[in-house]
């Protein structure tokens, strides 16, 4: 019995934040929202930051950034809308 997710709701979307967890307990992932607009984070196995996404209005926008597993960044672009 290990949590796999814990996803907040209200009215029917993402309000809050939004975690995942392996089985092992380590966390994954985690996305903050308010109304449809937030930053998505997952996480490699050793707890370092892997992935930095922004959204607004539910959709991609803004500089995604990509970790290596010892925190150097290894590349990043932009969504535009």
């Amino acid at each position: 019995g290990v949590l796999a997710q814990e996803i907040p709701v209200t009215d029917g979307f993402l309000e809050g934040t939004m975690r995942q967890w392996n089985d092992a307990g380590v966390l994954l992932g985690e996305c903050s929202a308010h109304n449809g607009t937030g930053v998505m984070k997952t996480w490699h196995e050793n707890g370092s930051l892997k992935t930095e996404t922004p959204f607004f209005e539910f959709q991609l926008t803004g500089r995604a950034r990509f970790f290596l597993e010892d925190g150097t960044l290894s590349h990043e672009f932009y969504f535009l809308s």
